[in-house]
This record gives structure tokens, C-alpha cells and sequence, in this order.
């Protein structure tokens, strides 16, 4: 670079070019590569007519002067104009160089500009710059200082240009015995690796928070490997981040290949076109591949045996055939994959995968005024305005640029309100059609599910979905998942879970995405014979003017689907209910999925049997007295999936439970007539529910509640006693039952189980539970040992609070708490331990081990807790010291004061 400050601050700007500032200058109609300073008399239709056409065939854009000049133009603007738009400053001293006052004039000015500057000594030496009062160019100074034309500054500015340039490394030529082609064809290559260097990648006209983002992604990504990938959903800003990342980082590698748009490449079966673009821009070859068959073992073989190191983006991947037409894996370069599909990328193992966030609203507001006024902030009285628009567009850069686009210019708050009226209600068609892309890749049931999600489930638990959707027979998680990949879905923890047994999960969907599904669900309606999606507020207020009966008879063979909550008055009570239809063939299948009912305690005598529970697959009851659930055997829902009863007392337990075989969730937080239930005799009324993977037990149960293949009869519907899946098991609020028996014989894939206050409750017993991964007891304050053959070693997480009576070293074993737990607990991930027993009275633990493990090597738990035993000795031996110095320190005080007085 041919900027060296020291002597820069010398050159000032004299002559034809003084009155130009790089700010004044008119917008120039070219931008160029080389700017070829010279003296024409002397080489310009030798080296600089060859330097010129060399460059030409480089792709390089190069002036000379009088070739580039167009009638009109004005000669000195022009000339600066190309200074300062150059990346490259050659300068060609030939021997008469000296005695043109528009050489050194233009000389003076490049050497002003922070472009790369290259000297080629043509006839003459670097000293002859240097030492002018004896060189070849001392008789042209001599000439100048005699006309008198020029004054003595400028003559010394032009002295100390050429001495800079002597400096500077270049090439010596003799036009005697020199190649010509040879001294072209060097710099043409300098030129042309300059150029890549310096030749950016449009980003964004504002980029505005382009700077953190870049930032947050470099050190995410630094030095964990050679292959990212960045997904999120459409117009998320993915290609603008892999942009700017490769202006700041391209100058670190010996070559850059950004291949823009892979699947539409890929739709016009143009991937042979992208592997000979890469094949030119990383090794400068032109070669046409006539298929991927042919190009990719060509690239591979390239990739793998080159020690240069390359910086490739694949932008907007979308499957894995164009990967594999387009990744070659190199130690020593770094590939970036942008898609919408996160699925893509960990399909190709790519480890380091970047998921793009949505722009704060910070950022978002000033992307916005810069579209819109053209200013970074907005002016008086659109501030609420600009705040409402910023809110609808979520953090996507693409929605803010459109709608803020659509606005440039206006002044009419009138046009405003009408604008953000529109946008609330109806999608750009520019954002539609991008995020639509995803939507489009989609197969069938995949967009039914999407379609759901959108109109009905957005802030909806993650369980009620897939119940509904199992029920129409669709695989929801793995639909579920996919959408999550392809950044359609996102799954978030509710911050509102009323009860510590609820689905803490909830879908998420950004609002572009939720208009964009409500928008297809009407298209597709009409046009693909997709069920009608009833979700619009004026239809759902329509069905709120009936019961569920009259709903139910005025929807039989139509195809739909609907998901509302009503008072029936001639139920008496709120019910939620899914109406939908699911496909098979040319039959309409109209099926109630989903039940769930809101009562304050009225008595009922059962569920009316003119609701059709067939295809029920969730019943959830809260409040309301019931006689019974249903009317005998004819209205038992074989299909049921889930069960809740909470806080409904019964008048006759439900013995039918145990023919629900296909039940998986099971929630009983109830009580029948106000007494304790046997719990020999629940179970036994549970029968064989082989499918069943949580059970809730939080009612009242008397005697000992025995999970346990020995000791029960079998009852009319149970074969071999056993819950083969149920993998939680929560009792709840288990009063007068001293004894908690669990076998893992009767259930033996159990892997958590939780006991919260059972103030009678004596001892559990846990014997063979093998599976156990999780264990907490929390309010239990009669409970005195847990015994049988646990190994303690194979718990991962392990909560015991509020047990004053129990006595955790006679439970397993353990001498001193210190050293709990004991041998084998190094995978445990989690440990809580409060205790209202003083030997327990000052400890309170809640860490993640696994991250201590790290810290102390192997040693596990035991020596984490040994650490903290021994930095606790080392505190209070500091403590004792600091008393006895802060003891020692008063008596000599005291001592000085009895002796002065």
C-alpha cells in the first residue's frame, strides 16, 4: 500500500488538481482498477499500450488517458475521478518522466489516495528518484526552477513525490533487452489479486446492526471447525450476514466463491454451471461441466490436493444433493451454507450451525426510518406510528424494508393509518412470495399440520396438538420437528403453567408466518380440497350462538376443521372441543378429538351420550360433580389418549379405566364422595394399561399404594400385571397412606418418580427400578427411609426437600454427608438437597455437577463436595487468623492509651 503517513502530510495539492476534494467530486461514470500514470512520448504505445491491454484481458478496467476520455468530458475531473476511484496506482518512471508538469501533478495525487502504488523504473533507476540533484531528472528541475512558471512549494512537493516512489517497491525495466510481455503479464496479476481484494460484495444500503451481528457470529463460530451453517427463516438477513462476513475476512485466504441462489440453480438443473463457477473463481479455470456427475469428482479431486486456503458461501441450500454437488471438505478453508432448513445442515454433519436471531427492536426501528424518511431516527408525530409497524414486522429485516419502502416519501398520516390498517390484516405479496418457499416444500400432511398450528394452536400446550393430531392419523412429531428445522415453528417453555403437572411447552410461530398459513388455509380450501379451517372471529361468534349438539348435527359430511370454546347452557357448563375431519379416500370422516371441560362444581350425572366419543382422543375435566364419566359400556372411548380429572369428585369410580388401552397420559387429581380410595383396589381397577407412559396420582388413597406384579388378583380387565412404558410416575397430595411400594417388575422402564406432600407416608420401598434416572420427594415429613436395592449411581438427578425425619446416610449407606452420595454418582447432572434436620439445617446444594466434573477432572460429586469441604476449612482458618489479628490489634491500642495516659 503505497500510503506512508510521514511523508503523505508533506505532499499538499498544488497545480491543476489543488482545487479537487475527493467530496467535491461529481459521481464518476466509471469506477476503475488501474489508474496508468505515465509520460506518452516515452512509453505509452510501448509498455503502456501492452500494460493496458493485458490488464483488459484480466477483467481488470484500467485508464490511459486519452482512451477512456468521451467527447465532452472535462479533462481535470475526469483525470481526478480516476485517482481516486482506482484500487491500484501504476506509475511508469521513464527517462523524460520529469519534464511533464501533468505527470508529477497526477503523481502527487495518487500518492494522496490509500490505493495500492506500484512503480515501474523504466530506462532509469530508483536512485535516479531519489538523489535529484545528480540523477537523470536533476537537468529537468534545472528547467523548471529557470522558466520561473512554477513556485518553489510545488517544485519540492514534486521532489518529495518522486523520492516517496523511490521507496517503494516495484519493477526495473530496460525497454533494451527487457520482455515486455513478461513485466505486463506480473503486473497485470498484482492488479488483478488486488482487485479481488478489494472488490466488496453489496450488502445493504443501511446496515444497520450489521456490525454486533457479525461479531456475535464470528465468536460463536471461531476456530470450532471449517465447515458453518446458517438457517433461519426467509428474509432473515442469512445471505447479507455471509456477505459481510466475507468483505471482512476474504483478504485472510488465497480465494473467495460465493455462489448465490443454489436452489434456483438447482430448479433449472444449473448445478454444472455453479461447479465451473467455483472452479474459476478458486482456480481460475474455465471449464464447463456437462453434469454433476462430471464436475463433482473433478472438484473433489482439485479441492483435496490444494494447499491453498479458499472462503466459500453456498447460499440458500435447500437439499442434499445440491450439497453434495457443491461441498468439498478442505482442512484449510472455510465453507458457510445459508438455508432455510436446519435439517439440511445437520443432515450434511455440519456441527456448527448458527441460527440467525430476528433484529431487536432497537434495530428494527432504525432500519425503518432510514427506508422511510431516509433518516436515523423519526421525525415528530410518527414516532407511534413507526412503533406499530416495527411490532407487526416481528425483527424480520425483509418485512421492515417492504413495508418501509412502501411508505418512502409519503407524508400523509392519513396514507399511514390506511397502510398499517392493510398491513395488519393482509401480507405483502414480496414477503408472502418469500416466506411461501418454505411453505411450498412441504408435503401434504405436513402443511395440514402447518395449517393447524397457524389457525388454531399459536400459544396453544405442544401435547394438545399432537393428541389431535395422532387422532386424524398424522405423525405429528416428526412433522413437528421438521417444521422446527425449516424455521415454520418454534417450540418455547410458557411462562403461564398453571399447575405443575401441565405441559410446560408451547408453539410459537412469528406473525408473518401465522398470516401467511391463515391466507393458504382459504387458497388451499378452494383449490386443493383441504378442509375449511373455521378460526376467523365472526365464524367462531356464530358457533358460540349454538350448543355443541346443534353443531354436531349441522357438520355431519362436511370437511372441516374448528377448534372453539363455548358455554352450553344445556350442558350447564364451558366445553372446548376440536371438530375435525382426517383423510380416507373419498369418505368424510368428521370426528371429535378433543374435549375439555369447565364446571363450578354443578353435579351431573355423566357426559351426555349424544356426544360421540369414538374418536376422542384427549378428555380433560376440571371442576363439575359427576355421577359417573359416561353411560356404560357403548360410550367408552376406546381411543382415548389422555385423561385428566382434576379437582372433580365422583360418586362411582370409573372402572372402565382399565379397558382404555390405548391411554398413554393418566391424571387423576380428584376424590370420589368425599372419602379416601382404597389403593389396592385403584390400581386393581387400572388393569393391564400396557401403553400407559405418566401417571398422576393426586388423590386421596388409604393403605399401601403397591406398584408390584405379586399380591393382586386379576381383574376383568387386566392380563399380567405390568405397566411396560409408563416412564413418570407423580403422586401428589397422598394422604393416609404410610407405604410407597414400587417395583421394577410392574413398570420397568421408570424413569422419574416424584412424591409431593404425603404427610403420612412412612418409607417407599424401590426395589429393581433399574430405569430410575430421577427421583424427588419434597414435602414428605413423616417419611423416615428410603429402602430396597437402588443404585444410587445411576440416578442423573436427585431432589429431596422438606424431609426433616429422613435420614439420607441410613437410607444409602452414607457415614457423613460430606461424602453423599456415594461410589458411581460421577454422571449425576443434578443435585438438590434441603433439609429441616439440623445435621442438615446450614446446607442447601443446587448445582450442575456435570460442570464441576469438568473442573475437578473425574472425581465426580464426592470430590466436588470434598473441594468445597476443604475451601470451607481454609475460610475459616482465615476467619480465626483475621479475629485473633483484629483481637491482637485492639490490645496493643488499648495498651498505647493506658501508657500515654
Amino acid at each position: 500500500m503505497a500510503s506512508s503517513s510521514s511523508s503523505h502530510q508533506k505532499i499538499s495539492e498544488f497545480g491543476p488538481f489543488s482545487e479537487f476534494e475527493r467530496k467535491k467530486f461529481p459521481v464518476p461514470r466509471k469506477l476503475y482498477d488501474a489508474f496508468i500514470n505515465h509520460r506518452g512520448p516515452d512509453v505509452k504505445e510501448t509498455v503502456a499500450a501492452a500494460l493496458h491491454k493485458y490488464l483488459k484481458e484480466k477483467d481488470c478496467l484500467a485508464f490511459l488517458d486519452d482512451r477512456e476520455f468521451e467527447l465532452g468530458d472535462p479533462l481535470i475531473p475526469t483525470i481526478a475521478n480516476a485517482i481516486y476511484t482506482s484500487r491500484v496506482q501504476i506509475a511508469i518512471f521513464s527517462p523524460r518522466y520529469a519534464e511533464s508538469s501533468w505527470c508529477l501533478d497526477e503523481l502527487l495525487l495518487m500518492l494522496k489516495t490509500e490505493a495500492r502504488f506500484i512503480p515501474v523504473f523504466c530506462d532509469v533507476k530508483p536512485d535516479d528518484l531519489r538523489y535529484l540533484y545528480k540523477g537523470i531528472y536533476a537537468q529537468a528541475f534545472q528547467k523548471h526552477e529557470e522558466n520561473g512558471r512554477y513556485s518553489e512549494e510545488r517544485l519540492h512537493q514534486w521532489k518529495e513525490a518522486l523520492r516517496t516512489s523511490s521507496g517503494m517497491s516495484g519493477h526495473i525495466f530496460s525497454t533494451a533487452n527487457g520482455d515486455v510481455e513478461m513485466l505486463c503479464t506480473k503486473i497485470a496479476m498484482a492488479v488483478q489479486k488486488e482487485v479481488e481484494n478489494t472488490r466488496y460484495l453489496e450488502v445493504a444500503k443501511h446496515p444497520v446492526g450489521l456490525d454486533e451481528l457479525v461479531e456475535d457470529f464470528e465468536r460463536q463460530v471461531k476456530g470450532k471447525g471449517n465447515i458453518v451453517g446458517i438457517f433461519a427463516m426467509g428474509g432473515s438477513g442469512k445471505t447479507t450476514l455471509a456477505k459481510e462476513f466475507c468483505n471482512r475476512k476474504k483478504s485472510e485466504y488465497d480465494g473467495l466463491s460465493f455462489v448465490f441462489d443454489v436452489r434456483e440453480a438447482s430448479a433449472k438443473d444449473e448445478l454444472p454451471c455453479l461447479q465451473s463457477q467455483l472452479l474459476k473463481d478458486l482456480f481460475n479455470e474455465d471449464r464447463k461441466f456437462r453434469s454433476v456427475a462430471e464436475g463433482t469428482p473433478f472438484l473433489r479431486d482439485r479441492m483435496g490436493r490444494t494447499r491453498n486456503s479458499f472462503l466459500i458461501v453456498l447460499d440458500d441450500v435447500e437439499d442434499q444433493k445440491q450439497l453434495d454437488a457443491l461441498l468439498f471438505r478442505n482442512n484449510v478453508s472455510l465453507v458457510i451454507v445459508t438455508s432455510r432448513d436446519e435439517k439440511v445442515l445437520s443432515n450434511a454433519r455440519i456441527g456448527i450451525r448458527y441460527k440467525l436471531k430476528e433484529m431487536d427492536r432497537a434495530h428494527g426501528k432504525e432500519l425503518f426510518c432510514w427506508k422511510a424518511f431516509g433518516l436515523p431516527k423519526a421525525p415528530q408525530g410518527y414516532e407511534t406510528l413507526v412503533d406499530s409497524f416495527v411490532n407487526l414486522c416481528g425483527g424480520l429485516p425483509l418485512s421492515i424494508e417492504v413495508s418501509a419502502g412502501n411508505l418512502s416519501g409519503t407524508d400523509d398520516v392519513a396514507i399511514w393509518q390506511s397502510e398499517l390498517t392493510k398491513f395488519r390484516s393482509t401480507l405483502h405479496l414480496d414477503i408472502k412470495a418469500r416466506l411461501k418457499i418454505s411453505f411450498d416444500r412441504l408435503d401434504r400432511e405436513q402443511k395440514q399440520i402447518f395449517l393447524d398450528i397457524a389457525c388454531f394452536f399459536i400459544g396453544q400446550c405442544k401435547s394438545i396438538g399432537i393428541r389431535i393430531w395422532k387422532g386424524s392419523g398424522w405423525n405429528a412429531e416428526h412433522t413437528i420437528q421438521t417444521l422446527k428445522d425449516k424455521c415454520l415453528l418454534e417450540i418455547e417453555r410458557s411462562p403461564r403453567v398453571v399447575h405443575r403437572f401441565d405441559d410446560p411447552f408451547i408453539f410459537k410461530m412469528h406473525d408473518h408466518l401465522r398470516d401467511l398459513g391463515r391466507e393458504m388455509a382459504i387458497e388451499m380450501t378452494n383449490q386443493d380440497s383441504f378442509p375449511l379451517r373455521l378460526w376467523r372471529p365472526r365464524e367462531l361468534k356464530s358457533l358460540e350462538m349454538e350448543g355443541l349438539k346443534s353443531i354436531l348435527s349441522k357438520t355431519i359430511g362436511k370437511k372441516f376443521r374448528c377448534f372453539n370454546s363455548i358455554f352450553d347452557s344445556s350442558l350447564g357448563y364451558k366445553i372446548t372441543y376440536f371438530l375435525g375431519n382426517s383423510d380416507d379416500g373419498d369418505r368424510i370422516l368428521t370426528d371429535l378429538l378433543w374435549i375439555e371441560i369447565e364446571s363450578n362444581r354443578n353435579k351431573f350425572e355423566s357426559i351426555p351420550s349424544w356426544i360421540p366419543l369414538q374418536s376422542l382422543q384427549c378428555l380433560r375435566i376440571f371442576g363439575g360433580n359427576f355421577w359417573r364419566l359416561w353411560k356404560g359400556d357403548g360410550q367408552v372411548p376406546y381411543q382415548l389418549k389422555e385423561l385428566l380429572l382434576r379437582q372433580t369428585p365422583f360418586s362411582e369410580f370409573p372402572k372402565e379405566l382399565g379397558m382404555l388401552n390405548n391411554l398413554e397420559d393418566l391424571v387423576l387429581q380428584t376424590w370420589w364422595d368425599g372419602m379416601p380410595v382404597d389403593a389396592t383396589s385403584l390400581l386393581e381397577s387400572l388393569g393391564n394399561l400396557n401403553n400407559l407412559r405418566r401417571l398422576v396420582l393426586g388423590c386421596r388413597l388409604k393403605g399401601e399404594l403397591t406398584l408390584s406384579s405379586s399380591g393382586y388378583p386379576k381383574s376383568e380387565y387386566s392380563g399380567d400385571r405390568c405397566m411396560h412404558k409408563l416412564q413418570s410416575l407423580v403422586i401428589s397430595e397422598l394422604t393416609f397412606s404410610s407405604k410407597v411400594i414400587v417395583s421394577g417388575e410392574y413398570c420397568p422402564r421408570l424413569e422419574e418418580l416424584l412424591i409431593h406432600y404425603a404427610p403420612d407416608l412412612n418409607e417407599v420401598h424401590l426395589w429393581l427400578v433399574k430405569s430410575l434416572k430421577s427421583l424427588k420427594l419434597s414435602k414428605c415429613r413423616q417419611l423416615k427411609s428410603i429402602s430396597g436395592n437402588l443404585d444410587v449411581g445411576q440416578l442423573l438427578e436427585w431432589s429431596i426437600h422438606d424431609c426433616p425425619q429422613l435420614d439420607v446416610s441410613d437410607s444409602f449407606q452414607v457415614k457423613h454427608y460430606y461424602k453423599l452420595p456415594v461410589n458411581g454418582i460421577e454422571d449425576l447432572e443434578y443435585l438438590h438437597f434441603t433439609n429441616g434436620h439440623h445435621r442438615y439445617a446450614n446446607w442447601n446444594w443446587n448445582w450442575k455437577c456435570k460442570t464441576l466434573q469438568r473442573t475437578v477432572s473425574n472425581g465426580g460429586i464426592r470430590r466436588c463436595i470434598q473441594i468445597l469441604k476443604r475451601i470451607s476449612e481454609i475460610f475459616f482458618l482465615f476467619h480465626s487468623l483475621l479475629s485473633t489479628y483484629v483481637c491482637i490489634f485492639f490490645q496493643n491500642r488499648v495498651c498505647r492509651q493506658r501508657r500515654l495516659l
